[in-house]
Parts: structure tokens; C-alpha cells; sequence
């Protein structure tokens, strides 16, 4: 049956071709586990195919690394699960087969992927493959743990780890591996598979107590360290420079409040329920409903339940969804307008000498922590920490004096880290 399943495979259509590559099965007659593998036409030996040179290679590697292991007992080379067999066997007990051919790279890597998952050979029981395939393939679940475990154990030599770090830190030198390192980090958030998988981890990780614990020690310690302080500050301000990110986190939070649910049954439900009846069904009490109320409605002046009703009497819903949407879109953009407006620092100043907290909280769009949490960014390293010591220092000094002066001081501290 098999065998049938594996000349239907072929394209008949394109016999005269001259192939891109082939895969070759290989079958161990001791205990009839199998490995698949591919093979280049340019691996063409003298008197040999593509897959039998291919084979062979593998067959040389496997016997000069048990030489160089048996010699070299400390400097072990890894070998590979099928080598380690070849070495266990012998080559004599491992039968080479052609079973499909191919037309291109591509092809060849996704018809070593469906061989692969055909005769299942990840599984250990029946192969002797680690990878499902393909140029890049991924580790099998079992592989990637057993890796894991090696590293673990390496990392815990003091010399290992710290060449380990050292090479990670010329690494992250480089623009060329930060651009490619951004590219496969965005590529992998945009995978649901890795994202269900790394939520997965993450819940597992967050039920281990001792892994929550180390977690907080680690914290803690860097919330010790004034340079990680200052970088981490340095990052987020960087990063609020960008209209884009200040967009994504306005809509972020937006999509993070406590919902009512679907908006238009909520509506439905003010037209129609008694007030204790929509608080019961949504779980809210009277102040909560109310906050939901004027957030949808807030714009037409209705902050009760008693005005929605009356304001909902004669509407239709669509219209009043519809109206709705467009107000949120106008406040994420007037939000956004107002975010950029904090980058200019001088004119914050000038506010914080000629008006008052509240009119500062409404014209930036920010809580009064938030002002102070700027204030402390400009100029608390003078040990000024909110808006009265803020307006009690800028008194009497010019503001272009003041940044003058805030620049010297940064001046002067990037000197000494040098």
C-alpha cells in the first residue's frame, strides 16, 4: 500500500525533466525505523546518485565523529539521532531508497515535510528524524526540550555563561542582527500558532511558585539599579515620540475597558429594563452604570440612565451606533494631538509658569500623576517632584535659561559614564 501511495506521488507529467533534487527514505532492518532526508542533484559523486552520495556523507560524518569523540573525550562533537544509530548498527543494517523527486527548492522542502509526517518518523518509535523538514525545520516537541535541558545545564559554568553574554552583547551592536531580530519577532507575533503556544507557557510558567518568585527577586533587583531605571525610561519616552505607538496604546486601552458587552443589546436593554434589572443582568452597581452611560453617550450631554431612556426614545440604533463609532475615533485623535503636544518641552514649562494644574491635566489630556510623572522626567533631577514645586522654581527664571541648564547637567553625566 505504501509503496503504491509512494509512485502515485509522482508527477508523471514531468519524468522528462531534469530533477531538483530527490528524497530518499532509509530503513533500519534491526527495528524498522525509518528516516527521511533529501538530496541536490549537484551531490552527484563519481559512479553515484544524488541520494547515495548524500548518504554516504552522512555515514562519513558519523563514523569521524565517534573517532573524534572516542579521542577527544572532553571536546565531544554532537552527533545526530540517525548517525548515532548508524554507529549503533552499523551501515550495513540501514537499507537506502528513492521514493519522490522534485522540480525545485521549494518543492523539495515541502515534499520532505509530507514524507516526514507520513511515516510519522519525529515520532522516536518509528524515526529517526528530529526536524518536520525543510530547509529551517522545526525541532520536535520532545528535541526542543532535551536542547533546552543541555543548555540549562551549560549555563550554569561560570566561563560558559559569560562568553555567552559577551557574544550577545556584540551582537546587539549590530544593526544588520537588530533589524533581522525585529523582522522575525514581528513575524512570529503575527503567527497565532506562536502566540496560542507562548500563552500556553506563560500560564504554565505563572502556576510555578518558584518561578513567580525568582520573577519578583529579579524585579526587585533591577528596581534597585539606577542605570536600568534610566534606560527603561529612556525606551518608553523614545517610544512615545512615535505617533503610531501612541495610537496602538490609546486604542489598547480603549479596547481594555470593562465592557457591557454588545453595545446595541445595551442600548436595547436602557429602552426597555427597569434600572435594577440592567444592573443585575450586567453585574454592575449604580455608579458603574452610569460611568458606561456617559462613556457612550457622554458627547449628546446624557450622564444618567433616566436621560438615556429619554434620549433613546425616538432614535434608531444604527444611527446612534453609528454616532457613537464616530465619536470614539474624534477622541483617540484629539488624544493623539494631545500626547504630541507633551514633546515640546518648552512650551510645557511656560504652561506649568501661566496656568493652573487643571487647565495643564485638560489641554495635554493627561491625569494630574501623569504631570507630575513629566515634571520629574525634565526636571527632577533638581529635586523637584510635582506642579507647585514646578511653578515655585520656574517663578522667576526664563524658561530658555532653565533648559540651558537642564542640558548642561545631561552634559556633564553622559561625561562622567564615559
Amino acid at each position: 500500500m505504501v509503496e503504491n501511495r509512494e509512485k502515485e506521488h509522482r508527477d508523471e507529467t514531468t519524468k522528462d525533466k531534469v530533477p531538483f533534487g530527490y528524497i530518499y527514505k532509509v530503513t533500519n532492518t534491526k527495528n524498522g525505523k525509518i528516516y527521511i532526508g533529501q538530496a541536490k542533484e549537484g551531490r552527484k559523486g563519481k559512479g553515484k546518485t544524488a541520494i547515495e552520495k548524500r548518504w554516504n556523507s552522512q555515514i562519513e560524518r558519523s563514523y569521524r565523529f565517534q573517532r573524534w569523540n572516542k579521542n577527544h573525550p572532553i571536546e565531544r562533537k554532537r552527533l545526530r539521532y540517525i548517525e548515532n544509530a548508524i554507529n549503533k548498527y552499523g551501515k550495513e543494517f540501514f537499507i537506502l531508497e528513492e521514493i519522490d523527486i522534485a522540480f525545485s527548492d521549494e518543492e523539495l522542502n515541502q515534499k520532505e515535510r509530507y514524507w516526514i509526517r507520513f511515516y510519522d518518523t519525529r515520532d522516536h518509535s518509528k524515526g529517526y528524524n528530529l526536524r518536520e523538514g525543510g530547509e529551517g525545520g522545526r525541532h520536535h516537541e520532545r528535541t526542543i526540550f532535551l536542547i533546552s535541558e543541555i543548555v540549562q545545564q551549560k549555563y550554569q559554568e561560570k566561563e560558559y555563561r559569560e562568553k555567552q553574554i559577551q557574544e550577545r552583547r556584540e551582537r546587539a551592536k549590530n544593526p544588520e542582527w537588530i533589524e533581522k531580530m525585529t523582522w522575525s519577532n514581528k513575524e512570529k507575533a503575527r503567527n497565532p500558532i506562536w502566540i496560542e503556544r507562548m500563552t500556553r507557557i506563560n500560564r504554565e510558567r505563572a502556576k510555578d511558585s518558584e518561578y513567580r518568585k525568582k520573577m519578583s527577586q529579579l524585579i526587585r533587583e533591577r528596581s534597585k539599579n539606577p542605570k536600568w531605571i534610566e534606560k527603561l525610561s529612556n525606551s518608553g519616552l523614545e517610544k512615545w515620540k512615535d505617533k503610531k505607538h501612541i495610537e496602538r496604546q490609546l486604542r489598547a486601552r480603549e479596547g481594555n475597558r470593562k465592557k457591557t458587552g454588545n453595545v446595541e443589546t445595551f442600548l436595547k436593554d436602557i429602552q426597555t429594563m427597569q434600572k435594577k434589572d440592567l444592573d443585575a443582568k450586567y453585574g454592575f452597581n449604580r455608579k458603574t452604570t452610569t460611568r458606561h452611560i456617559r462613556h457612550l453617550l457622554g458627547h449628546r450631554g446624557v450622564m444618567n440612565f433616566t436621560q438615556a431612556r429619554e434620549y433613546l426614545r425616538d432614535k434608531k440604533l444604527p444611527d446612534v451606533l453609528k454616532d457613537i463609532k464616530e465619536n470614539k475615533e474624534k477622541q483617540i485623535e484629539e488624544k493623539i494631538r494631545k500626547r504630541e503636544l507633551l514633546q515640546d518641552t518648552r512650551q510645557f514649562l511656560k504652561d506649568i509658569q501661566e496656568m493652573e494644574k487643571k487647565d495643564i491635566d485638560y489641554k495635554y489630556g493627561i491625569t494630574s500623576k501623569t504631570t507630575n510623572h513629566h515634571i520629574c522626567r525634565i526636571i527632577g533631577h533638581l529635586g523637584i517632584e510635582n506642579y507647585t514645586q514646578a511653578k515655585e522654581y520656574l517663578k522667576d527664571k526664563e524658561v530658555d535659561d532653565v533648559l540651558e541648564q537642564i542640558k548642561e547637567i545631561k552634559r556633564t553625566q553622559k561625561h562622567k559614564k564615559l
